[in-house]
């Protein structure tokens, strides 16, 4: 089992490993509020987040951001980065992160 926390912790060496399609209103109905806004040219929202695998007993700060998208309707579908320093808790975000995007869609 899984679960999501967001967290102020940020992790040294996060590089984006993955991404999913979205939009910012329905990342906001799964994860809640965006914990960082940047404002800067490159990212204008961003959760960073606690990745807890309850299977193995794992945590990993992962964080999801919109680079480099410029201006976008908060309902409009875009590439939103997933970062980590763990390749595979990257990946497992994405595909919780799928399941529950296609879940709101039925």
């Amino acid at each position: 089992m899984f679960k999501i926390q967001k967290t102020q912790e940020t992790q040294n060496g996060m590089k984006k490993i993955t991404s999913i399609n979205a939009s910012f209103n329905q990342l906001v109905e799964i994860l809640g509020e965006t914990n960082v806004k940047n404002g800067d040219d490159k990212t204008s929202n961003e959760w960073n987040l606690m990745f807890i695998d309850t299977d193995l007993d794992e945590e990993n700060i992962c964080c999801i951001y919109d680079f480099k998208q410029g201006c976008y309707e908060n309902d409009e579908i875009i590439e939103w980065n997933i970062g980590s320093c763990d390749f595979c808790a990257a990946v497992e975000l994405k595909v919780v992160l799928s399941e529950k995007l296609n879940n709101s869609l039925v």
